[in-house]
């Protein structure tokens, strides 16, 4: 008697040995799959031409471009890949893979495209031969739908894209995307972009190679694009050392004036800015990562098409909220200048007056004893009160810190 029930508690060790091994099986599996998912499965090539172009297509299938595990930072990031954000490499460059919005997300533009009569023709569950599919895409105007898109979305502040004070000069926008003529498919791709997140677009306007802060854009294949590794986000320097925080916010407050003033004919309007959206890269300057919510206004329109306040200054203040972020696009759009961009960086980022620790807190006692206008500058630039302009306060604010990091011979 007793043989048997130790031979049935052996059986059962046993089967709950093989479970354990079956268990542990399927979670190393599925780590396995996060920490490297099949890049051609993620690229959904399938659901062109409503994706972000091919023009990376070739590199993903040859293997040139690999998913790979940068740090860290970039483990934890697959692990808990909520943003469809995956991490690689092309040879000893670093390089990011971006989905370009969460799962849900995409499903909602697919259901969309699908449920529409005049998209369905993008549908991948629709059954359809190819000439179908070539003649229902010939009758439709791309060009028309990205102006409606992006002219709807003025007095949207959640909006992905907004070009204003009108839609007249968006094919010249567009013009300095890409150096060749559109076919009907990039002009797909670009309303494709709009509708989900229109980085890509923005990232070839300004150039890094040009000397813009942001990443460097490799191209997009099916619903993957893939742009260079910057750096660390700018929440993880928080508590670095105050000189080396000042350095950085110099490069912060020069990024937003580049933005603002350096294209001759477009300011660029940053509507989410946060430390997240920004990384630091390894000579310490800012790189602006996430572009999906944007406003595009050109400056030099004719007078007939001027608001009536378009050569005065706009300043952004905050609206029914105390010390919260908030913002009128409208308002913006009427004007030729705005702070708009000093106003994100000063006020959500290198002041301590939305939060309790800013950027550039805890400045030390003998820098605020030899530059008594610092600590000034700083509030003036996230909450005006008309002594300076926030741009004069944001340039002044920069000069300063300039000086310090001289006097410190920090470089």
């Amino acid at each position: 008697m007793c043989l048997f029930i130790l031979n049935k508690l052996s059986r059962y060790k046993y089967i709950l040995f093989i479970v354990v091994i079956v268990i542990s099986s399927i979670i190393t599996n599925q780590i396995i799959n996060l920490l490297s998912p099949d890049l051609i499965e993620l690229t959904e090539l399938s659901k062109c031409p409503a994706c972000y172009g091919t023009c990376a297509c070739a590199k993903i299938f040859s293997n040139s471009f690999k998913i790979d595990f940068l740090n860290f930072y970039t483990i934890l990031s697959h692990l808990f890949a909520a943003k469809n954000v995956f991490y690689g490499s092309i040879g000893k460059t670093k390089i990011v893979f971006k989905k370009l919005a969460h799962d849900q997300e995409l499903k909602l533009f697919d259901d969309m495209i699908c449920e529409n009569e005049n998209l369905s023709h993008l549908c991948v569950n629709v059954n359809k031969n190819h000439n179908d599919i070539d003649c229902d895409v010939n009758k439709i105007d791309y060009l028309s739908l990205i102006k409606s898109e992006v002219s709807l979305n003025i007095s949207n502040a959640n909006a992905k894209l907004v070009l204003c004070p009108n839609t007249n000069h968006l094919e010249n926008l567009l013009n300095l995307s890409q150096n060749y003529t559109f076919s009907n498919n990039d002009y797909i791709y670009l309303w494709t972009l709009i509708k989900i997140n229109p980085e890509p677009i923005i990232l070839k306007i300004l150039r890094a190679d040009e000397g813009w802060p942001v990443a460097k854009y490799y191209g997009a294949c099916g619903r993957v694009v893939v742009e260079k590794y910057a750096g660390l986000p700018l929440t993880l320097y928080y508590h670095e050392s105050w000189l080396r925080r000042a350095k950085i916010a110099i490069g912060l407050l020069e990024s937003v004036n580049m933005f603002t003033f350096r294209n001759p004919e477009y300011s660029f309007y940053f509507t989410d800015l946060s430390p997240d959206n920004i990384v630091i890269d390894e000579n310490d300057r800012p790189v602006f990562i996430d572009l999906e919510n944007i406003i595009v206004l050109h400056k030099n329109i004719s007078i007939e098409d001027q608001p009536k306040e378009w050569n005065n200054l706009h300043t952004s203040d905050n609206i029914d909220c105390n010390n919260c972020f908030s913002f009128s696009p409208t308002d913006i759009c009427s004007h030729r200048i705005s702070d708009h961009n000093y106003y994100s960086i000063c006020q959500q980022i290198l002041s301590d007056k939305s939060k309790d620790d800013g950027f550039l807190h805890s400045i030390p006692v003998d820098i605020l004893h030899n530059y008594k206008n610092l600590k000034a500058m700083i509030d003036e630039c996230a909450l005006p009160h008309k002594i300076k302009s926030r741009i004069e306060a944001g340039d002044e604010l920069k000069k300063i810190l300039q000086r310090i990091l001289i006097d410190f011979h920090y470089e």
